[in-house]
């Protein structure tokens, strides 16, 4: 009886850590193959470049999820219009929009790609690049 408790537990603890470690791989995979797009660079330096900005109005529905008892987050929807088609996007934030209607730029070649803050975005993909050459050094 107790030979089979510990076969059993070293079934589920070689599963667990097999579970994590694909996990942690496939994290890791993704954020080389879709981080530092070059191509989002350029979308993000073109949004400023072309001062596409855009008012979006805030949903009245949101989904707020408390992480770790001390942080929320807020997942809500926006709607904007550009050439009288609209567009829906989704945002997550820690902070839920005080406003109503909120200012996005978006890209000129498919206005269904919008930033907050276009500046930030080449900041994350830069930072993405220097890290990712940093591992490659390793």
């Amino acid at each position: 009886m107790i030979k089979t408790f510990f076969k059993i537990k070293s079934i589920l603890t070689t599963a667990v850590l097999m579970m994590l470690c694909f996990m942690g791989a496939k994290s890791c995979s993704e954020d080389y193959f879709n981080g530092n797009d070059e191509a989002k660079i350029a979308q993000y330096e073109a949004m400023l470049r072309d001062n596409t900005i855009v008012d979006a109005f805030v949903q009245d529905e949101y989904t707020e999820t408390t992480v770790a008892k001390a942080a929320k987050i807020y997942t809500y929807t926006y709607n904007y219009y550009i050439d009288e088609v609209e567009y829906s996007k989704e945002i997550t934030n820690n902070v839920f929009p005080p406003k109503e209607v909120i200012q996005l730029y978006y890209s000129k070649s498919n206005p269904s790609l919008t930033a907050e803050d276009p500046k930030q975005g080449i900041k994350a993909e830069s930072e993405i690049k220097i890290r990712r050459k940093k591992q490659t050094k390793l």
